[in-house]
């Protein structure tokens, strides 16, 4: 016969429908499952051996009862010593385990029956036989009974504290398993609101719509140069220092050297957490390149929180070197047509050239982002925004989710960067 889950369907089924249990209630149910194999597994061990001890028990008590009382009952038996031989009887039945003693002549009249007084009359008991001879001739017939239930309550009773034991540890792990995962779902799910796009819907499996929504964030993260050549969607953020010709006059040229290699450093390093790659770089300006499959909201937000969290570590490092540095972000995203690396090199060329055009409008400070993909009433859903003409639009802020987000991130970059 096959089994119920032996079936693909039934596998899937059940597989489903643990799935919809919260994250707490899987893991104690693993726990309680394995808790349960376990028992088992000890319970019918433990049992086994039980078994085993109390027959061995019973079988001695028994033997050790008929030897040592046949041979004080043959000169009784002899002699007609009825007193003697219910002395005996009486000693025989005081001994351990031993709840009833019969003794009858060869022609089967009873000469003596004692039964203990304190033995449950429902209890069972195992009765063991043995000829009482004496020269060469049958003298009687000696029954003895042993007591099973006690001898067995005895042998079972370390099974009974160890199944307390068990259920008290199964208990316990199982509500300390559900606890975790609880606190596991709780921070899941807080994790998953502080990303960007819709929250999907997977029941209780936060670890899922987590990875779901980390999904378009990883795309094209990691991606080499021939991944790049074909990508359908591009962002270029640039970076502009404005105040590059007072520095010059300000620092010595290792000084400024110096500098710049710290500003590199930095948004290298942001860049790695972003998963950007930088292109191409001067002594005023430093462009960085985000790449998709295709157009989402994930990916301007990626640009926007690189540029956000760049845009700090360096405003930390101007104040930590005492060097006031005057930075803009302008990000420009655009699809690319498909083709050759020629004409992706053109395309972007293209918003090269706006972006040029745009850091000439730019203060110290702005984040820009111009997109021909998004409306306004779209791009306010990725944060607060200030309108600076038909396509453009600068940013404000985060809302406080995605800000304490952005924070945490910062502290990492900052460690990274600044702490050294």
């Amino acid at each position: 016969m096959r089994l119920p889950f032996s079936n693909p369907a039934n596998r899937q089924f059940a597989d489903q429908l643990f799935k919809r249990l919260a994250l707490g209630q899987r893991f104690a149910l693993r726990s309680a499952l394995l808790w349960l194999l376990f028992g088992a597994c000890s319970a019918m061990t433990l049992s086994y051996f039980a078994a085993q001890n109390s027959q061995a028990i019973i079988q001695q008590r028994g033997s050790a009862a008929l030897e040592s009382s046949a041979k004080l009952l043959q000169t009784p038996l002899f002699n007609r010593d009825l007193i003697s031989i219910q002395a005996i009887m009486v000693d025989l039945v005081a001994s351990a385990d031993i709840v009833s003693a019969t003794l009858v002549d060869a022609r089967g009249v009873p000469l003596s029956a004692i039964r203990a007084t304190e033995h449950d009359s429902q209890g069972r008991e195992t009765l063991f036989q043995q000829r009482i001879s004496l020269a060469d001739s049958d003298a009687g017939l000696l029954t003895v009974g042993v007591d099973r239930s006690a001898i067995e309550r005895r042998q079972y009773q370390p099974a009974w504290v160890w199944a307390t034991l068990w259920l008290l540890f199964a208990t316990l792990s199982c509500a300390l398993e559900y606890r975790r995962g609880a606190q596991l779902q709780q921070r899941l799910a807080l994790l998953n609101s502080k990303l960007p796009g819709p929250r999907a819907e997977i029941g209780h499996d936060e670890l899922s719509a987590l990875e779901q929504r980390l999904q378009p964030l990883l795309t094209g993260a990691n991606d080499s140069d021939s991944e790049q050549g074909h990508s359908r969607f591009a962002s270029l953020v640039t970076l502009t220092l404005h105040n590059h010709t007072d520095l010059s006059r300000q620092l010595s040229r290792e000084n400024r050297e110096r500098l710049l290699e710290r500003i590199d450093y930095c948004l290298l390093r942001t860049l790695e957490l972003y998963g950007g790659s930088r292109i191409e770089g001067s002594s005023t300006q430093l462009r960085c390149y985000f790449h998709a499959s295709s157009f989402s909201k994930q990916h301007l937000m990626l640009c926007l929180m690189a540029s956000w969290s760049l845009r700090e570590l360096l405003q930390r490092l101007s104040e930590q070197s005492g060097i006031e540095l005057a930075l803009s972000f302008a990000i420009h995203s655009s699809p690319l047509r498909a083709g050759g690396r020629t004409l992706q090199d053109q395309q972007l060329g293209v918003i090269k050239e706006q972006a040029e055009q745009s850091a000439k409008r730019l203060t110290s400070g702005d984040i820009l982002i111009v997109s021909n993909e998004m409306d306004r009433e779209q791009l306010s859903s990725l944060g607060h925004f200030e309108h600076v003409d038909q396509l453009g639009a600068l940013l404000q802020g985060f809302s406080s989710q995605r800000t304490e987000l952005l924070q945490t991130q910062f502290h990492h970059l900052c460690r990274i960067c600044l702490e050294q």
